[in-house]
């Protein structure tokens, strides 16, 4: 059991020990997600414009998302000194596999529909599935051949682990978010934090890669 909270505690660590180049490095596509997400909520009447702008906001979650398991994984010296400034294959591919997970998650909305333990049970399996195939992020970032099928061979003994890093861990945190949402005027604000915590779970996850694959980088 202490084993499957461990990503989580080192995840702190890991953030804290690298702050100041993740702050760097991050601070760009931070600034994007923000422009976007304030144009959100300026045009979410305009249905069109919304969906350009829901995909256009995948660029710095992306980016976002691939920086921190570089630096978490690699070190500051792995990316640019104020961050990736291009949007290549390894983007590409990474944003493609948020896209297969969604395909492959979209059955589960169908025990939803169950009376009662429906909408528990579907957040279960939903999060269930995720774990098991979330390792392929932190392999595409670091440009290593993994694909869904290793992900869900190698998690095959650490299910509980990963439940923990992909489902636990960003529902404490978002708890923290709900709880600041009935506060006025602080839109903004809130969207920030959600990257804060984002960052987090991507250390998390991180972490839990290392403990799966490379056993021996973990003190």
């Amino acid at each position: 059991m202490e084993d499957s909270f461990k990503p989580i505690e080192q995840s702190f660590a890991s953030v804290n020990a690298n702050c100041k180049p993740l702050a760097k490095a991050l601070v760009l596509p931070v600034i994007a997600y923000l422009a976007i997400a304030s144009l959100m909520f300026v045009y979410d009447a305009n249905t069109n414009f919304t969906w350009i702008l829901t995909a256009a906001i995948l660029i710095p979650i992306t980016l976002i998302a691939i920086t921190t398991h570089r630096i978490i994984l690699l070190g500051p010296e792995s990316v640019p000194t104020w961050g990736i400034n291009r949007f290549g294959w390894r983007e590409v591919k990474f944003t493609l596999a948020q896209c297969v997970i969604i395909i492959f998650l979209v059955p589960v909305i169908v025990l939803f529909f169950i009376p009662f333990v429906g909408p528990i049970l579907g957040m279960i399996v939903g999060a269930y599935m995720l774990g098991r195939m979330s390792l392929v992020f932190p392999s595409i970032a670091l440009q290593r051949k993994f694909d869904f099928k290793d992900s869900w061979d190698a998690t095959k003994n650490h299910k509980l682990m990963m439940f923990v890093v992909v489902a636990v861990f960003p529902f404490v945190l978002g708890m923290i978010e709900f709880m600041l949402e009935r506060i006025q005027g602080i839109a903004l604000v809130l969207q920030a934090i959600s990257l804060i915590t984002t960052v987090y779970v991507v250390a998390a996850l991180s972490i839990a890669y290392q403990i799966i694959l490379e056993p021996e980088s973990v003190r």
